[in-house]
């Protein structure tokens, strides 16, 4: 069995200040914008919008307005809920 030799592999040129320089900016303003997006998304005020937003898409129908099937839903949870607390209330 003969074995065979490459030859070895030359290392890559190192980066000039300019090109490091360039690197660095580019990746401090990659950083920024991913801060920026956080931020935006940790925002309280977006959050609640978001989940108004949700909630209204949720029980409004953009072609034939209110969902009466899904607020009666809801309403009908919400009444046995408070009927239940009460007996609940009333058996201790």
């Amino acid at each position: 069995m003969t074995e065979t030799t490459t030859p070895a592999s030359q290392p890559a040129p190192e980066p000039t200040p300019e090109e490091l320089e360039a690197q660095i900016t580019a990746a401090r303003e990659r950083l920024a914008e991913s801060v920026d997006s956080l931020a935006d998304a940790a925002n309280p005020l977006a959050l609640a919008e978001s989940g108004i937003a949700k909630v209204k898409d949720w029980f409004v129908d953009p072609e034939t307005g209110l969902r009466t099937d899904r607020v009666a839903k809801v309403a009908g949870a919400v009444v046995g809920f408070v009927l239940l607390r009460g007996i609940v209330r009333r058996g201790s």
